[in-house]
């Protein structure tokens, strides 16, 4: 898979202990109280931003989203590979190889362990159930807060990836590239197969959902050849247009509420500084913008509320944050940050 092969090389350059990750972007971002606590005096709703990262400690931190220091850190674990906020307060992890941790998302306090096999990639559907990819496995269906196990989704050639569409669909990347689209049933844990996309994908490894249902799968050619961005439709098995322009190492995608695509293009491997974000809208083929300033090899990208980006840059050591809809540097996150990996926002 490539992404395992790339990210050895990435972080490996950067000093960090490594691990085989993929990523998928929640298709719906939880709501302000999945991640707020009353400001002081006010009782009103305040955001967080939680920094993720490896280089062996498993760091977890919580900031606001206008604070340069955390304002509470966690460790152990081991290396972070995904993080999510589900919708009632919940902030799950998964780590590279240990398994699965739940944390009340107000002050970072764990709520529960969960043992996993190498578990890659983490979504939630709308009713805070738990999906697992297990790398070259099975994705393990847990009831909320990962209170147990609820099924499995036995991919046709093991799991790799895992999201959740705007319809509450399971989007399952397979270890043969193939993406396994199934349906919650209404037995908890029991999923039917919809349909299995197969054309237009090179060695996926990044999904996220647009706005109008749109499919953005990114392709990360293993053996030769540019990365690319297949476009699909709502329920489609063909891609409606392909992005070339502007993709060179397609590593993660994040898609704000007005439909703009903002991707993430790694270095060659053996640099250590390089990468980009592209911007495309809604529609277009060819990018409309371009991000360089402050970004060193993205391995993670988030959208908050105002559309505003975060770039977790993991040569740089920060977490680069950029105005909503434009290119402009607003703010960086340092402090605390070591070979920051996954990111969530509370929206």
């Amino acid at each position: 898979m490539s992404r395992c092969y790339a990210i050895i090389a990435l972080l490996a350059a950067s000093g960090a202990l490594v691990a085989c990750s993929v990523k998928a972007v929640p298709a719906t971002p939880p709501a302000a109280a999945s991640a707020v606590a009353p400001a002081a005096g006010e009782g009103a709703e305040q955001r967080f931003l939680y920094i993720a990262g490896g280089n062996g400690s498993g760091v977890l931190s919580q900031y606001t989203l206008d604070g340069s220091r955390p304002l509470r850190s966690v460790t152990g674990g081991g290396n972070f590979n995904d993080l999510v906020l589900d919708h009632s307060g919940r902030l799950i992890g998964i780590h590279a190889v240990s398994g699965i941790s739940v944390f009340d998302a107000r002050d970072l306090k764990l709520r529960k362990n969960s043992e996993a096999t190498y578990p890659s990639s983490l979504a939630i559907d709308r009713d805070d159930n738990i999906y697992v990819a297990n790398c070259g496995a099975s994705v393990e269906v847990l009831y909320p807060g990962a209170r147990k196990r609820a099924g499995w989704i036995r991919a046709q050639y093991g799991a790799c990836i895992v999201a959740v569409s705007l319809r509450n669909d399971v989007y399952v990347v397979d270890g043969y590239g193939l993406i396994e689209v199934y349906r919650p049933q209404p037995k908890p844990g029991t999923l039917k197969l919809l349909r299995t996309i197969k054309d237009g994908l090179i060695d996926p490894d990044a999904i996220a959902f647009g706005p109008s249902g749109d499919l953005y799968v990114s392709n990360y050619p293993l053996y030769s050849g540019k990365g690319s961005i297949a476009v699909y439709g709502s329920n489609e098995t063909l891609p409606k247009r392909t992005l070339t322009d502007g993709i060179d190492r397609p590593w993660a995608l994040a898609v704000d509420s007005h439909g703009t695509l903002y991707v993430a293009n790694l270095p060659q491997a053996w640099k250590r500084t390089d990468g980009w974000i592209s911007i495309y809208g809604p529609a277009g083929e060819a990018p409309i913008g371009r991000i360089k300033e402050g970004i060193n090899a993205p391995v993670a990208v988030a959208i908050d509320s105002s559309d505003n980006l975060y770039v977790a840059n993991v040569y740089a050591d920060d977490v680069s944050v950029y105005a909503g809809k434009g290119t402009h540097l607003i703010r960086r996150f340092r402090n605390g940050v070591k070979v920051p990996y996954a990111l969530a926002v509370g929206n």
